[in-house]
């Protein structure tokens, strides 16, 4: 029966699914393999066992032969020239000036084009660029402008998984990846959490997400009110994988909250009487255990008799004012008495300021 592997060619970062034919092959081996440029060197980054012959692309690219030694040497030469080749480039693309940041540079298996990937912002001209480089190499060049997607995968590393990125081991395909996928599957939306290293949110949020959307097809939303074995309660939290629900209820007079399947609930509707017969029960026995903390609180530390004591200085301080000597009097009576000499005055066509005809000198005040 065939054998179907992928494997990653060297120098593009992309990953291809091959025929084996017959050869027996592991992760990791080096290979020769048919591309549109002629042979090339790559390594086998995952292998399909099993598969019918009928399911198999008549049209797939085979698997020559396994890489020899000097196969290998002259890989190594290459990837060395690649190199250099890259940093030349580099400070060709200062002196131009251009806004682009140079990736990868691959070299076709015939030697005589050389391809340079690149990412960019926006479009850049690099014509002068092309120039300078066809003098430098002798070679036809080829400027290819890329994702960051794309240059994480040719570049390659670790994902916070502890596992090589997907992007440079099996993933070609670069699917959508929303914020909404996150948050269906209750993921911390946090940037340092869902990010990869290309700085883009995780691939692999994907991966699971038509289960997720599946799963909340049967478990309720976060907020429902759900009738459980001991009454009617809300929902404070869900589970998908599990699809358990966490139920806020309240049991002969106190709050508790209960873990039920998504199975073992009904799920209410807004105008269900009962959701109001909760809602009151939830209040009141909120209300109450409010009322006993803070009696509890004060009688802990007389905080009570302080306060009272502190209420009856201030009234005293209110409505007392001392005269003269020990005795006092009251200052309502005080700014009555005063309001009803005002108008007295008033009715008798005086005012405060005219009750006296002399200045402040003591000099009778000249009418004329």
């Amino acid at each position: 029966m065939p054998i179907v592997v992928k494997v990653k060619i060297n120098g593009s970062g992309q990953t291809t699914h091959y025929n084996a034919g017959d050869l027996m092959l592991a992760v990791g081996d080096h290979v020769i393999v048919e591309t549109e440029e002629g042979n090339n060197y790559g390594i086998v980054s995952s292998i399909y066992a099993n598969i019918p012959a009928e399911d198999i692309n008549p049209n797939m690219p085979r698997i020559v032969r396994c890489a020899e030694a000097g196969d290998a040497e002259v890989q190594v030469s290459i990837i060395e020239e690649c190199r250099e080749a890259l940093q030349i480039s580099r400070e060709l693309v200062l002196e131009h000036g251009l806004d682009m940041d140079l990736s990868e540079v691959s070299i076709t298996p015939c030697g005589n084009k050389m391809k340079f990937y690149f990412t960019a912002e926006k479009r850049v001209d690099f014509r002068g660029l092309v120039k300078d480089l066809a003098a430098r190499f002798q070679r036809r060049i080829e400027l290819r402008q890329i994702g960051v997607r794309d240059e994480t995968g040719m570049i390659g590393g670790m994902g916070v998984c502890g596992r090589e990125l997907c992007c440079s081991s099996f993933l070609n395909d670069f699917r959508p990846v929303s914020i909404k996928m996150a948050k269906t599957q209750n993921v911390s939306i946090n940037p340092s959490k869902i990010s990869g290293a290309c700085g883009r949110l995780l691939c692999c949020l994907g991966y699971e997400q038509e289960a997720y959307e599946d799963a909340r097809t049967r478990v309720p939303n976060i907020g429902a009110f759900v009738q459980s074995e001991l009454g009617v309660g809300r929902v404070e939290n869900i589970d998908l994988i599990k699809e358990t629900v966490t139920v806020k209820l309240v049991v002969d007079g106190s709050v508790e909250r209960h873990t039920y399947s998504a199975e073992d609930v009904e799920l209410l509707k807004a105008h269900d009487e009962r959701i109001v017969q909760y809602r009151k029960q939830v209040q009141a026995t909120e209300s109450g255990e409010q009322r006993r903390l803070s009696v509890t609180a004060r009688r802990g530390d007389g905080w009570e008799d302080k306060l009272d004591t502190a209420r009856r200085e201030a009234a005293e301080r209110r409505n007392l004012q001392p005269v003269g000597g020990d005795r006092a009097e009251p200052r309502r009576r005080r700014m009555t008495q005063g309001r009803a000499e005002a108008s007295g005055e008033r009715r008798a066509g005086r005012s405060r300021r005219s009750r006296t005809s002399r200045p402040r000198g003591g000099q009778p005040r000249n009418r004329n």
